[in-house]
């Protein structure tokens, strides 16, 4: 497990990056925000609001996802 750490700890982080990137991406309206992109703000806010699935999901990232082990190819 020691020898497979980096491997196991970077996808870890990209993971962490993947959610806190998606949060900023929804929650932030930038100058450079068209019409479009505020609709999919809005639509991504909706989605989480109303369903129960990606509320746990989302909770369970915001929270901290386990860490996880090398997955076996």
């Amino acid at each position: 497990m020691l020898r497979d750490y980096s491997d196991i700890a970077l996808r870890q982080n990209w993971q962490v990056q993947r959610f806190s990137w998606s949060n900023t991406a929804m929650y932030h309206i930038f100058p450079e925000s068209n019409s479009f992109i505020r609709r999919m703000q809005d639509a991504q806010l909706e989605y989480l609001v109303s369903d129960e699935t990606a509320q746990i999901l989302y909770a369970q990232n915001h929270t901290g996802l386990p860490f996880a082990h090398k997955p076996e190819f």
